[in-house]
């Protein structure tokens, strides 16, 4: 089965420094972010957006996404950052990745999300 992952770097709105990275995959119901504390290990969050936010999210990434911050009343920041004002969203990428099996999406997608993290701190 092959899924769209969509990323998204969140920034802190006072530095405008990286302090984590989101992956929405709407066709696995996965949403997670990673924190990336000063010092420590990345801590993974997994998201549970209501049905009716994924409508949202479905519908908002069917549009197209810009590189600009995205707003604070968007489905996408709403689902990765509603509990931290402090936060920036803006777009990385999408990509399609294939899984073998319906089991194995959210570890997967976890360790998509961490390479996508290592990908970014390398540059």
């Amino acid at each position: 089965m092959t899924y769209t992952a969509w990323t998204f770097v969140l920034t802190s709105l006072h530095t405008g420094r990286p302090v984590g990275f989101g992956l929405i995959c709407p066709d696995a119901q996965f949403v997670g972010r990673l924190l990336c504390a000063s010092g420590t290990n990345p801590a993974l969050e997994h998201r549970q957006p209501t049905p009716t936010a994924w409508q949202d999210l479905r519908h908002e990434l069917s549009l197209g996404i810009g590189v600009a911050p995205l707003a604070r009343t968007s489905a996408i920041h709403q689902a990765l950052a509603s509990d931290d004002s402090g936060l920036n969203i803006q777009y990385l990428s999408h990509q399609l990745i294939a899984l073998a099996a319906a089991d194995e999406v959210a570890a997967m997608l976890e360790r998509f999300l961490a390479r996508q993290v290592e990908g970014y701190e390398a540059r």
